[in-house]
């Protein structure tokens, strides 16, 4: 039922108001065409794909933050560190 909601009557794209589509973005829900300006398709379960429209994308985007685990990244140097030893010796 998802798919059938992500489907439906031809409209205009929401991003660039030209282009009549029937894919709606995923996440608002309005008509996305697939210009690589105003969507961006992503991988989805059972071999199908979904749309995000640009502005849903930038939302998202937002929300993302970088997390560094200084921990990992010793051990990551000092594991480079010993391999680097063993390789000179």
């Amino acid at each position: 039922s998802d798919l059938m909601e992500y489907y439906s009557h031809p409209e205009r794209c929401c991003e660039c108001e030209k282009r009549v589509t029937r894919k709606k973005c995923f996440n608002c829900h309005f008509h996305v065409c697939e210009k690589k300006s105003c969507s961006t398709e992503f991988p989805h379960y059972n071999m199908t794909s979904i749309n995000i429209c640009s502005s849903c994308c930038d939302e998202i985007s937002e929300k993302f933050k970088l997390v560094i685990n200084y921990d990992d990244l010793t051990l990551l140097k000092e594991k480079i560190k010993i391999k680097k030893q063993i390789q000179e010796a």
